[in-house]
């Protein structure tokens, strides 16, 4: 995955932890009513309940917040970058076939099913 700012590296970074500590986060997350200065209607307040709720849960201090895109930026757009990790989740691209370990696997079908 490319990261084009650092608002998409702090995202990235939030969204991974919420892939380790709430594995279905993503779809708690109402990306038309996301506000990230919102208390309720940021990422962690949609998936929580609210914003402080989700630090504790995620046993967070209030200074780490900003690293994993949790708040405001001055610089970007925050809401832009969660609402990419989202889109990422909901729809991921398709896995890759390994077509030469498949063809393998179909010669070995065919050879032992005689």
């Amino acid at each position: 995955m490319f990261l084009f700012t650092i608002e998409d590296a702090r995202a990235n970074k939030g969204a991974k932890l919420l892939d380790r500590e709430n594995p279905n986060w993503f779809k708690k997350v109402d990306v038309e009513r996301l506000h990230i200065p919102s208390p309720s209607r940021c990422v962690l307040g949609q998936v929580y309940g609210l914003f402080s709720i989700g630090l504790d849960a995620l046993h967070m201090p209030l200074h780490r917040t900003t690293e994993h895109g949790f708040v405001h930026s001055l610089f970007g757009n925050q809401e832009k970058a969660w609402k990419k990790q989202i889109e990422m989740r909901l729809n991921p691209p398709p896995k890759k076939q390994n077509w030469f370990f498949a063809g393998l696997r179909a010669a070995a079908a065919a050879v032992w099913s005689f």
